[in-house]
């Protein structure tokens, strides 16, 4: 399945972000430390997500990159706000809903 995330983030009062896109900004934060990827698929999804903002992502990686944004004992969580945890878990949950469209 695509997830997208090529959409800037905003600020609480829904100005865009300057700067780097959703995609850009979780690759950071997935280059830094994950507790679900391995050190090898962290960056495979994190070079992809940086260059590209919109990736071909299974169901079970889907599964553990929401973890890794929503867990609060991981890496990745504990670098991001709840503002911007909140908008790219918004994400994965269209890119989960869009997969089941096309299979019915």
């Amino acid at each position: 399945m695509k997830l997208d995330l090529k959409f800037q983030l905003t600020n609480l009062d829904g100005s865009s972000t300057v700067g780097l896109n959703a995609g850009q900004f979780l690759a950071d934060r997935l280059s830094l430390k994950t507790k679900h990827f391995s050190a090898g698929k962290a960056c495979i999804l994190a070079y992809s997500m940086y260059k590209d903002g919109i990736i071909e992502i299974d169901a079970e990686d889907l599964k553990l990159l929401e973890q890794e944004v929503s867990e609060r004992d991981s890496p990745v969580y504990q670098n991001l706000s709840n503002l911007f945890a909140n908008q790219i878990l918004k994400a994965i949950e269209k890119s989960r809903e869009e997969s089941k469209k096309k299979v019915n």
